[in-house]
């Protein structure tokens, strides 16, 4: 075999990476993040409801279907 076939056969065998390998502390980071996101969100929805009814007061109960 040349050189060059050599070469060829050997990139043929090289697989590309896997991709990033989180550590278990990182994990443990990410869950513990997006647990804080997820009760933000769910903070403000509530806010945002409250306000609404708040704001509608009343009008909300007495209007006519």
């Amino acid at each position: 075999m040349t050189d060059k076939e050599n070469i060829e056969n050997d990139t043929q065998d090289i697989q590309p990476p896997k991709g990033y390998i989180m550590s278990d502390a990182e994990k443990k980071k990410r869950s513990q993040r997006n647990i804080a996101i997820a009760l933000m969100v769910v903070g403000f929805v509530g806010l945002v409801y409250v306000v609404t009814l708040l704001r509608l007061g009343s009008s909300v109960i007495d209007r006519t279907l």
